[in-house]
């Protein structure tokens, strides 16, 4: 029987994933630590997802279902889960196309329950790329934000991050939300993610965990399977700049309020870093206009020489932009 206050939570949002779900779910359920509930957020699905979880909920009653008429987003989706969640003590994040590797729950509360000083916990992840055919870790593919951070080792695997995850994070999102167990009094402090953000709710969430003077610490070992596909289309990945783009406005606006101006530079750069992905990605598929739109928008944020060339180079079209990326592969070669 399901247990009417669990001690944790598991939120996992999904959108037409029915075919991934099922092996997903028995991962989690699989778990030697049993108090918990995992909580299916529906997304607005148009598969078979709601006949495939009640099949699901027939054999397990810790399953609970909420469908949300239209899709939201996934920062919608994480935070329709936490509000109604029926946790007592924790919540965890798990997303719909990733496997839990086993034990990894059970180890988690052990070190929360014997660390009440760490609010957040999370860990290193194995990104499996079924296209090429190759895997690596999570922390080892983001280590030009990974490695701002600053930590101390408090036992095997475990380290208490001391500082410089706020702008790490800015860089390159290590913190795989999937991976992570949250004690729930941490949301009533800080907030939950941003239900305005269809991506990128991780970076924004994270961030001002951290600014907010949130306590975390992490896992080098790996505790999920991460499926990522190097084939992505090019037009999600200009979706997901421009939410980027959105979730660092916000990131911009905690600064303020939290009077954390040195952070402001950083913010700067990721922004920036973003434009130069979208006129990238235009100018490779000839749509100047946007590509123009673009470079307008990174200058009220700041001029950069940097910038400035790629968009000279998109206006060329395809051809621009891969000139450009060969010299500049060129110079790297010749530097080392």
């Amino acid at each position: 029987m399901r247990v009417a206050k669990p001690e944790i939570s598991i939120v996992l949002p999904t959108y037409n994933r029915s075919a991934l779900l099922s092996s997903v779910i028995h991962s989690i359920t699989s778990q030697l630590h049993a108090d918990f509930e995992v909580v299916v957020v529906d997304d607005g699905s148009t598969d078979n997802t709601e006949e495939m979880v009640a099949a699901l909920q027939s054999q397990d009653p810790r399953l609970r279902y909420i469908k949300l008429l239209q899709n939201c987003g996934i920062g919608f989706a994480r935070q329709a889960g936490i509000q109604a969640s029926l946790a007592t003590k924790y919540i965890a994040q798990a997303d719909s196309d990733d496997l839990w590797i086993p034990g990894r729950l059970e180890c988690q509360v052990s070190i929360l329950e014997e660390h009440p000083e760490i609010d957040i916990l999370f860990g290193n992840y194995l990104n499996i790329d079924p296209v090429q055919g190759i895997q690596g870790t999570g922390f080892a593919l983001s280590k030009a934000g990974f490695d701002l951070m600053s930590s101390r080792q408090l036992g095997e695997d475990l380290f208490l991050v001391e500082g410089g995850l706020d702008v790490g994070v800015l860089v390159v999102n290590f913190v795989a939300p999937p991976t992570t167990l949250i004690r729930k009094e941490t949301f009533s402090k800080i907030g939950g993610f941003d239900v305005r953000l269809r991506a990128a709710e991780d970076v924004e969430f994270f961030f001002r965990a951290a600014v907010k003077g949130i306590t975390f610490a992490y896992l080098d070992s790996p505790l999920i399977e991460r499926r990522v596909t190097s084939d992505r289309s090019t037009t999600g990945n200009d979706r997901y700049n421009l939410h980027r783009l959105q979730a660092l406005d916000i990131c911009w606006q905690t600064c303020l309020e939290a009077g954390r101006n040195d952070l402001l530079g950083p913010i700067r750069q990721a922004k920036l870093k973003s434009f130069r992905r979208l006129i990238a990605s235009y100018g490779a598929q000839s749509r100047r206009r946007e590509a123009c739109r673009v470079f307008s928008d990174s200058l009220k944020v700041s001029f950069s020489p940097r910038t400035a060339l790629l968009f000279l180079a998109s206006l060329l079209g395809p051809r621009g932009v891969a000139a450009l990326r060969t010299t500049r592969m060129r110079v790297v070669r010749i530097g080392t």
